[in-house]
């Protein structure tokens, strides 16, 4: 059998080929140094991060690849142009990605990026080889909250009844209420860090690794990744317990001391090692070594020439560099720069009156916590109280751009306080001679029953959660933020406690937005006209059609 023999490159070729290579990798740094320090902030610098385990993920995809070695030296390397597709998809996810601020699009760009580029410029068998610790890097791109919060809350409830349970095997007596638990003499909080969220990411991106090299049976290595969120809910639910039992024995200055924190690790490490146990059942082994190419002795590879991991021909990394150079031009020129116009105070709240026939309002203090977490540009709080005793709280969230950032919808934050959710309803409401499609909520809890109506408002429409046309705003303000169009995004909130039948609780609740609708549709429409104003003197951007008006659009309800 004859060996296969590779040409060498001459120095003319070889000076080429690093030269592109150079080029190339410049281009995909210039490309990414913004995403890189967004992602960076919210893996590293955000309070509470889901991503903290980000960091280690470039090394193990690193390890990954190194066990392949025996295999790339002995694979065949040719240019494959199919690779460029795999490039320009992730320039077409680069745009929007950048455009709209959306780290996920952005993350998932540079990863078909690096795939487009290891098969262009070496090939289908290398790909191959490649392809695990390239996808392997997922795991430490962000993801949006709106995503993630959802699952993090589902976390909690399932963790704090766990808790529940495990003080009771202690001998304890506490009641899981929501995301609270209840001693008889205090309430202990369980806050969204401890959802157990930033573990469960953690895990299931070290042990998808430990599943890719293991040796057994597929479903088997499968199922240490299926077991991972029940272990983890127990091994949480003890975490939280102990914790709740330090506070009520010794206060909760030492329960929320040096032993919260480290709990969080020993969380990890529980469940970690619990996983490993049953891998272990389940007989899938782990061999940490290298993976020798089948039918060959990895002993005898021979030490691979830089020059083989050189272009093979220069096509192929042009048209590469072709792809990153309109990624890089479109960053530079495209995009519009909107610094100075999020987080300004647009919208005055102050012209929504307190009295208003047979009402009056008070302003409500939000948590500096809460109001973090709202990631609004402009708040209205109140409660107002009618002549017989009604209470209505009101709660307006105005931002002046789409966000990728979730409305605290009531649909989350209720159950979280212990409410049960009934049957949701969608109704048209008559408020200030407009009909608002809006979303009315059932929650009860003990023997208190509570009404929650709330909308959602796009520019100058309006939408009920949920629906269709909520959907296609949604949509809309995201295609927005990438053509330069603004379009305002709104959450209004109505609840209150059932005095009398839950008809004459809702009907109190449409006699205040009737009376308050008028002036709050004039300090948002005025809020949407000074923001756009604002934005084209601060920023010089202006798109046709930008202006946000009051015109109000329906949509039938059945």
């Amino acid at each position: 059998m004859s060996a296969r023999v590779e040409s060498q490159p001459s120095l003319r070729e070889t000076l080429i080929s690093y030269g592109l290579l150079i080029v190339t990798a410049a281009c995909v740094v210039a490309m990414y140094t913004r995403w890189a320090q967004q992602a960076w902030y919210a893996i590293w610098e955000v309070e509470d991060s889901y991503y903290s385990h980000s960091l280690l993920i470039p090394f193990i995809a690193g390890y990954l690849l190194w066990r392949k070695r025996d295999e790339l030296a002995q694979a065949p390397m040719r240019a494959d142009w199919r690779g460029l597709l795999i490039a320009f998809i992730g320039l077409l996810l680069f745009i929007p990605g950048t455009f709209a601020d959306m780290l996920t699009f952005s993350g998932l760009s540079l990863i078909a990026i690096l795939v487009g580029a290891v098969w262009a410029l070496y090939g289908p068998s290398v790909i191959r080889i490649c392809a695990f610790p390239i996808l392997y890097l997922l795991f430490m791109m962000p993801i949006s909250t709106a995503l993630l919060e959802p699952v993090a809350f589902s976390l909690r409830l399932l963790s704090t009844k766990m808790a529940s349970g495990w003080l009771a095997l202690f001998g304890q007596h506490g009641i899981a209420e929501g995301t609270s638990i209840i001693f008889s003499t205090m309430r202990v909080e369980v806050p969204n860090a401890c959802s157990g969220m930033q573990s469960l990411m953690a895990l299931v991106a070290a042990l998808s690794a430990f599943v890719y090299i293991g040796r057994g049976s597929l479903w088997r290595r499968l199922l240490l990744l299926a077991v991972i969120p029940p272990v983890l809910v127990v091994s949480n639910g003890l975490r939280i317990a102990l914790i709740a039992m330090i506070a009520r024995l010794f206060g909760m200055d030492v329960a929320e001391g040096p032993l919260h924190g480290t709990s969080s690790a020993l969380v990890f490490l529980l469940t970690f090692l619990a996983i490993l146990g049953f891998a272990h059942m389940l007989a899938v082994e782990i061999d940490l070594g290298s993976e020798a190419t089948r039918g060959s002795n990895p002993s005898r590879a021979r030490p691979q020439s830089i020059s083989r991991w050189l272009p093979r021909t220069s096509f192929p990394s042009l048209g590469l560099i072709a792809v990153l150079l309109m990624g890089n031009w479109a960053k530079l020129t495209l995009r519009p720069q909107e610094a100075g116009v999020e987080g300004l105070p647009l919208v005055d709240f102050s012209q929504v009156p307190l009295q208003v026939d047979g009402w009056t309002g008070r302003d409500v203090e939000v948590d500096p916590e809460n109001r973090r977490k709202i990631f609004a540009n402009s708040l209205l709080s109140r409660a107002y109280t009618s002549g017989n005793g009604q209470e209505v709280t009101l709660l307006v969230e105005y931002r002046s751009n789409a966000s990728r950032k979730m409305f605290h919808t009531p649909d989350l934050c209720m159950p979280a306080a212990g409410w049960r959710m009934d049957v949701p309803e969608r109704k048209l409401a008559a408020v200030g001679q407009m009909l608002v499609p809006v979303l009315v909520i059932p929650f009860e809890k003990d023997e208190s029953n509570w009404i929650e109506t709330y909308w959602y408002r796009y520019g100058g429409v309006y939408a009920a959660p949920g629906s269709s046309l909520a959907t296609r705003m949604q949509l809309a303000g995201h295609l927005g933020r990438i053509i330069g169009r603004r379009q305002t995004q709104t959450l209004f909130r109505v609840g209150s406690l059932v005095v009398g039948s839950v008809q004459e609780t809702y009907s109190a609740q449409l006699d205040l937005l009737d009376k308050l609708m008028p002036a709050i549709e004039k300090a948002l429409a005025d809020g949407d006209e000074r923001g756009r104003r604002r934005s084209e003197q601060d920023v010089g951007w202006h798109h046709p059609g930008s202006e946000n008006g009051a015109e109000l659009t329906l949509e039938v309800v059945e």
